[in-house]
C-alpha cells in the first residue's frame, strides 16, 4: 500500500468517525439527556479535527507542495469552521426537535369530558345534518369547550400571579 493511499484511507476514516461521533453526540444529548457523556464525545470530535489537520500537515511536509490531498483536507477544515458550523447548528436544532423525549400530553379531565357530553346531549336537537357531519359537529363543540377551559385556566393563573405580586408589593400575609 502506498503512503498516499494510506493518507486517503485515514482521511475518509476520520470523516466517518466525525459523523459517527456527531450522531452519537446528538443522541446522547437529546435522546438520553446525557450532557456529561456528550461533552466527552464533543472532545473526541475536536480530536478528530486535530487528526485531520495532522494528516494535512503530514502530506505537506512529505511532499513539500500543496497536493490535491492537502487541498481536500484544507477544504474540509475551512468548511468545518465556517459554513459547517451553521449547518451543524441546523442539524442540532433538528435533532433537538426529533430526539428530545416528548412531554406527556395532559390528561383529559373527567369533568371537562362530562361537560362536553352533556353539551352534546343538550344541543343534539339543534344539530343540522346539512351543515356538518355528526363527528365534525361534536368535535367543534369539544374544541370550543376545551378552548373555554384553557382560557379560564390562563385567566385564573394570571389572577394568582397578580395576587402574589400584590402580596409581595404590600407585604400582605408576611409573618414579620
Amino acid at each position: 500500500m502506498q503512503v498516499m493511499e494510506l493518507k486517503w484511507i485515514l482521511a475518509v476514516g476520520t470523516e466517518a468517525a466525525f459523523w459517527t461521533l456527531f450522531a452519537t453526540f446528538l443522541l446522547l444529548r437529546y435522546r438520553f439527556g446525557r450532557d456529561g457523556a456528550s461533552i466527552v464525545v464533543l472532545a473526541a470530535i475536536v480530536l478528530d479535527h486535530v487528526v485531520l489537520l495532522g494528516l494535512g500537515v503530514w502530506d505537506f511536509t512529505e511532499t513539500r507542495a500543496v497536493s490535491p490531498f492537502t487541498v481536500a483536507i484544507l477544504a474540509l477544515l475551512v468548511y468545518a469552521f465556517t459554513l459547517g458550523r451553521r449547518d451543524m447548528a441546523r442539524v442540532d436544532s433538528w435533532a433537538k426537535r426529533r430526539f428530545s423525549p416528548r412531554s406527556p400530553r395532559p390528561a383529559v379531565r373527567p369533568e371537562l369530558l362530562q361537560e362536553v357530553f352533556l353539551q352534546i346531549w343538550r344541543l343534539s336537537r339543534s344539530y343540522q345534518p346539512d351543515q356538518a357531519r355528526p363527528f365534525a359537529w361534536m368535535l367543534r363543540l369539544a374544541r370550543s369547550r376545551a378552548i373555554d377551559h384553557l382560557r379560564s385556566r390562563r385567566l385564573h393563573s394570571e389572577a394568582i400571579v397578580a395576587l402574589e405580586h400584590l402580596e409581595q408589593s404590600f407585604g400582605l400575609f408576611n409573618a414579620a
